[in-house]
């Protein structure tokens, strides 16, 4: 995330998604949204916890420190926070020796959707955009690994939402080089509060693509659509004659 998109406070109104669930088993994880840095934790309770990466005590990241019976472990002396953020353990003090108020973490709104963790640094806006398809027993969701691009999330959805490249970038997979002309898209709202536009396509049916799209043709027909949603969320969509749909 570009460290300069920080001056904008809007965007901290808005989910990230920021991990996939799986990656978060029992330690904590490291993430960054509008260049500050977060530690997740899933908690005693089974939810996922979110905090700004530092302890209170003496500003260490918590981040490379445990998790001990659902509470976040700091690694520098010991403390630990609960669920709420609240530190409920200081091991150099005696027993029945009162917590400070300042010794607790203020926690970030932090959820579970689609096998992702989202984290919101402010006060949400709106809920995590919804994709109805992950309740339909009809889609398969696959979950794929994270990608690190040193870019910041402008372009990245700039990328997403561009379909000229395709030709000379995904040679590889589905591009095909003799279609280079990109007709005329009309903008519009979506599905699911996606705004953006529908358009058809011929792909390139390689190894890799046949095995995706079920069919042996060399080429095949896509009917896609290509949605955004604030901030930096992006939906593409894949529909071919035999039915079988992507999204």
């Amino acid at each position: 995330m570009d460290s300069q998109l920080c001056n904008k406070p809007i965007l901290k109104n808005y989910w990230y998604a920021v991990a996939r669930t799986v990656d978060l088993h029992s330690a904590p994880v490291a993430v960054r949204v509008l260049g500050e840095d977060y530690v997740l934790w899933r908690a005693a309770d089974a939810t996922v916890r979110a905090a700004a990466d530092r302890c209170p005590h003496r500003e260490s990241p918590l981040s490379p420190g445990a998790v001990v019976d659902g509470c976040l472990q700091c690694p520098y002396h010991g403390w630990r926070f609960d669920h709420t953020g609240r530190c409920v353990a200081v091991p150099s003090a005696a027993e029945g020796t009162a917590i400070p108020p300042k010794a607790h973490l203020s926690n970030v709104a932090a959820c579970e959707r689609y096998g992702l963790v989202w984290l919101c640094p402010g006060e949400p806006v709106a809920d995590v955009v919804h994709l109805a398809v992950d309740d339909d027993p009809a889609f398969r969701r696959i979950n794929t690994p994270v990608e690190v691009w040193k870019v910041s999330a402008g372009r990245m959805v700039d990328n997403f939402c561009d379909v000229s490249h395709f030709p000379f970038v995904h040679t590889g997979t589905f591009g095909r080089a003799q279609d280079t002309l990109v007709g005329r898209v009309d903008l519009g709202p979506l599905d699911s509060g996606f705004f953006g536009y529908s358009y058809e396509v011929d792909a390139a049916n390689r190894s890799l693509g046949s095995m995706v799209s079920g069919q042996d043709d060399s080429v095949v027909h896509r009917k896609m659509s290509t949605g955004f949603s604030l901030p930096f969320t992006v939906r593409s969509t894949i529909a071919y004659h035999s039915g079988l749909q992507h999204i």
